[in-house]
């Protein structure tokens, strides 16, 4: 059955172009390459049908299979390639959680303690699939009302605290979990367009000395110490994907030179850019 009185429903003041809405049904033929969109969002994709093989900053390429969900946070850089013809559907958004309580959020960051992440999918229970299912229909039949998609939102969160434990939740959202979301949420919004700790500071709302305080308090350890880590598994998320020319990868992140980058990676991988990118295409490698 299809919408009635479509025509109105597009002059309502809530109605939003299909990317306004956070969510889309996507369908892709086989060998599509895709890439996450990393500066603004937060992505939970829920496949359905087929088989994405995705790799994830310094994670190695891993398959991922209808019935499975996975979380890509803000700033990674992720892309996958369809293996079969895939259905999924992927939802960007900035704020999470907003139907728990910050005791309910803090319970769960508990268990990022004790788990070990590896870049893992949940499965797609039926609960989850029941909601997914009616989401569908509302997306297909192009109803894009702004009010709806921010209470399925909502209601997304809520089906997920009901149905999952609080350490599978912590598993797949381990990445953006920590004592202040909301501290952590603005350092993964900025550090990769900055190029020093006072910027970042900046950018953050805190003076320096501040920052660098609530800094340790939240990642535990100093925030150039973790740049700099971060900026290594983003250049083996970009070394990895073989179609972008080194030259690219050293203007992206601001080496002076071939040989100044060549250097660099000699000091963090023991190997040069061109011997870490053919070992991550032959070997399927993790740094």
């Amino acid at each position: 059955m299809s919408i009635l009185y479509y025509e109105e429903h597009c002059k309502c003041v809530d109605y939003v172009s299909e990317n306004g809405t956070g969510f889309k049904h996507i369908t892709i033929d086989k060998g599509t390459i895709f890439e996450v969109e990393k500066k603004k969002h937060k992505h939970l994709f829920f496949f359905l049908k087929g088989s994405v093989m995705a790799r994830y900053n310094e994670f190695p390429n891993k398959v991922f299979n209808a019935g499975e969900v996975i979380f890509i946070p803000r700033s990674a850089d992720c892309y996958g390639e369809a293996l079969t013809e895939c259905s999924f559907i992927v939802l960007s958004y900035e704020n999470s959680f907003e139907a728990c309580s910050n005791e309910r959020v803090k319970s769960v960051f508990f268990f990022s303690n004790i788990v070990k992440y590896d870049f893992l999918s949940l499965p797609i229970k039926p609960e989850l699939m029941q909601y997914l299912t009616q989401l569908c229909l509302y997306l297909d039949e192009g109803i894009n009302c702004r009010r709806l998609y921010e209470i399925k939102q909502k209601e997304l969160f809520l089906v997920l605290r009901w149905y999952y434990k609080k350490e599978e939740l912590a598993q797949l959202f381990f990445s953006m979990l920590g004592k202040s979301m909301d501290f952590r949420s603005k350092v993964m919004s900025h550090y990769m367009d900055v190029k020093t700790v006072s910027e970042l500071a900046t950018c953050c709302g805190f003076s320096e000395k501040t920052f660098r305080g609530a800094f340790l308090e939240e990642f535990g350890k100093p925030p150039y110490q973790w740049i700099q880590k971060q900026k290594s598994k983003h250049i083996i998320g970009r070394l990895a994907q073989q179609n972008i020319p080194i030259k690219e990868i050293v203007d992206e992140f601001n080496f002076s030179s071939a040989s100044h980058f060549h250097k660099y990676c000699i000091r963090q991988y023991g190997e040069s850019p061109i011997q870490v990118r053919r070992k991550l295409s032959v070997d399927n490698q993790s740094f």
